[in-house]
């Protein structure tokens, strides 16, 4: 797979500002997020997201993060090779952190929006260390 034209696809989403690669997520974009914290923990929301510092869980697919772009504190561009129901594909992901940093809206490539929020520490830890 050709990661360095997917960083640079990726980076050209962003809007202007200092867009650089860093190694691994950013401590503030770990842990687990979900669009109804009522579900935190369980198994039952397909909302649920996990980041790590090198690998990215959604729902019923997940896989190694192969680049970490970051366009300042709140903004960042994952690109992940994640499998699920038998199939292994090239994902890009782009995320956006609210300023109390409990927030975390995930922008597709037509600009739709989805906001997930921080799962309380207990849930957040058990994920991060799974």
């Amino acid at each position: 797979m050709n990661y360095p034209a997917a960083v640079l696809l990726a980076v050209s989403s962003f809007s202007l500002g200092a867009a650089e690669r860093v190694d691994v997520v950013p401590a503030r974009f770990l842990g687990e997020w979900s669009a109804d914290i009522k579900s935190c923990g369980s198994d039952v929301d397909d909302s649920v997201l996990v980041i790590k510092p090198r690998h990215i869980a959604f729902w019923e697919s997940s896989g190694p993060i192969k680049a970490v772009v970051a366009n300042g504190p709140r903004e960042i561009m994952l690109i992940a090779e994640v499998s699920g129901e038998g199939s292994i594909w090239l994902s890009n992901s782009h995320f956006t952190l609210s300023a109390d940093g409990n927030a975390l809206t995930a922008i597709d490539r037509t600009d739709n929006e989805f906001i997930r929020f921080r799962c309380p520490a207990q849930q957040a830890e058990k994920a991060v260390r799974e």
